[in-house]
């Protein structure tokens, strides 16, 4: 499994080929032995296939010997068929690479010397530091319905990468993995910054050497974005994307940084070649419905990408997570709450992070929201505690008990400063999810929602407000709104709300006419208007998130 999809990753760094993503292919089940399933189905011109059998070579060692052949879909003709490939058990990473240079010269591509010999170069050649990176990857892999992971399994990674670094100082994967974790564990004070630093350093020599490995640009897309840095994450994310064409990694990566430059035509044409070519690979599809919902604001073509995504995978969690939190996005009660049957009956658990959702969802889910306890919701980090005071307030202020609200948004708001004084980037400060300072004007604390405006001056003050990501612009617009409607100023209010409410990651429509902190504005006449407006557009399918 992990050899066929190591070859699928090789075979994408080269330009002349569109390569179907292999979560497609497997999506198929037994079907994908027909080539010609495989090319009605996915699209695809040719079928790599290969015949995988023991042999027992001169030296008297058992070897995997593999044979590779391409077959045409239209009608199933074989192509091409490759002389046997030998790999040791032992160390099965080196025939690789070998047979994605044979599979191009069949394929008549023509390959770049630089470009053959990256190929060439295999991700790592020590199969035990291959292995302890497997290991690694597992843990982190694990679903996770706290969005974050424990100490433990924190204390369980780090050792597994730094051994496969050790044992091949050349395994970019793992040079990426880890300078990501220490990273995060210096922002939050657990790692001295120099060892963050002595990292990222050594994660940007990775990336001078091979501009194409998507952990390695991912890791450096993220670092960038923290920073402000958008020219950077930009440049990083397109030369990645060039070097790998049928990365699907890579161009939600450039979807990514599209949609945080406000570039919402770029995020279209990234997500449709996610689609184009990841056709039956459920997370891939949800991640492009998300997108389409929060990014592009074009639910249509969200909620079919989401949906084809749930038949195809009914309980994979990555998938249910991300269609429940789509819907929440677009606060469609009836919606969310299918969402969330479908995800607590594949077994996902209730936790901080799902107060929002229910709190905009049926009544049935609202009353279950009220009920929840931070004992229930597992919030016993100060990341947890904080989202659950913020969320149990935003719940309580829309069911109409105002002194309960006010007490559960004076906790976040105290857990909110206590955590803004560990070091993190800027604009993390800005938009960290479960920190949203907001929560304190829910509850209608008239000074403390003028100290969050002050605040706000002095972050855009601090640094050029035009530098920092799409979304750290938009979660500023959006509470300014909310805020200044909790204070009554409607006039003020009106239009950063229009911004809100039309720019892309902003507000939506359905979840603005649930949301308790807007409830002055909503009586405005001309809010309604706006709505009225708006929802016009929605109706005759005008997406409201204008391209560049």
């Amino acid at each position: 499994s992990s050899m066929s999809e190591k070859l699928a990753q090789l075979c994408a760094r080269l330009a002349g080929l569109r390569v179907i993503d292999r979560g497609s292919v497997l999506s198929l089940g037994a079907r994908a032995g027909d080539p010609r399933v495989v090319g009605t189905e996915l699209g695809a011109q040719y079928a790599l296939r290969a015949t995988v059998r023991w042999a027992t070579g001169a030296d008297g060692v058992a070897r995997v010997q593999v044979t590779p052949s391409i077959v045409r879909t239209r009608d199933g003709t074989t192509m091409w068929s490759g002389e046997p490939l030998d790999a040791s058990p032992s160390d099965p990473l080196a025939m690789q690479a070998t047979m994605a240079s044979r599979v191009a010269d069949a394929l008549d591509i023509a390959i770049a010397a630089v470009e053959r010999e990256r190929l060439l170069t295999p991700t790592s050649s020590d199969a035990r530091a291959w292995e302890a990176y497997e290991r690694a990857r597992a843990i982190l892999e694990r679903n996770d319905d706290r969005g974050g992971f424990a100490d433990d399994e924190i204390d369980a990674v780090l050792p597994l990468l730094d051994q496969a670094v050790a044992r091949d100082p050349r395994f970019d994967e793992a040079i990426a993995v880890r300078a990501t974790i220490r990273r995060v564990l210096a922002y939050s004070g657990r790692l001295p910054r120099a060892v963050a630093e002595s990292s990222m350093a050594q994660l940007r020599e990775v990336h001078r050497r091979d501009v194409g490995v998507p952990i390695v640009a991912s890791a450096l897309v993220r670092d960038a974005l923290a920073d402000g840095r958008l020219d950077e994450a930009r440049r990083i994310a397109e030369e990645a994307s060039a070097a790998r064409p049928s990365s699907t990694e890579l161009l939600a990566l450039r979807a990514s940084v599209a949609s945080e430059s406000g570039d919402t035509a770029g995020v279209r044409d990234a997500l449709q070649r996610i689609v184009t070519l990841s056709p039956r690979h459920p997370s891939r599809l949800a991640y492009a419905g998300h997108g389409a919902i929060t990014d592009l604001r074009d639910i249509t073509l969200g909620v079919g990408w989401l949906e084809r995504a749930a038949r195809l995978a009914p309980r994979d969690m990555d998938v249910l997570r991300t269609r429940l939190r789509a819907y929440t996005a677009v606060g469609d009660s009836l919606r969310i709450e299918g969402a969330w049957r479908d995800f607590t009956a594949a077994g996902g658990v209730m936790a901080a992070r799902w107060l929002g959702s229910l709190a905009m969802g049926t009544a049935p889910l609202r009353r279950q929201a009220l009920r929840a306890t931070a004992a229930s919701v597992g919030a016993v980090t100060q990341e947890d505690s904080t989202r659950y005071h913020g969320e149990r307030s935003l719940a309580l202020l829309a069911h109409g008990d105002s002194a309960a609200a006010r007490a559960h948004a004076d906790t976040a708001y105290a857990l909110h400063r206590w955590a803004d004084t560990v070091h993190s980037p800027l604009s993390n400060r800005v938009f960290t999810r479960g920190l949203r300072p907001w929560r304190l004007a829910m509850a209608g604390r008239t000074a403390a929602a003028r100290a969050l405006l002050d605040s706000l001056e002095r972050i855009g003050a601090f640094r050029d407000t035009a530098r920092l990501p799409s979304s750290a612009r938009v979660a500023q617009v959006c509470l300014r709104g909310s805020t200044l409607s909790l204070l009554g100023d409607v006039d003020a209010a009106l239009r950063p709300l229009r911004e809100c409410l039309t720019r892309p990651g902003g507000q939506q429509l359905g979840a603005f006419r649930r949301d308790p902190t807007v409830a002055t504005m909503r009586r405005d006449a001309r809010v309604q208007r706006l709505l009225a407006e708006l929802e016009a557009l929605e109706a005759r399918g005008v997406p409201l998130a204008a391209g560049r």
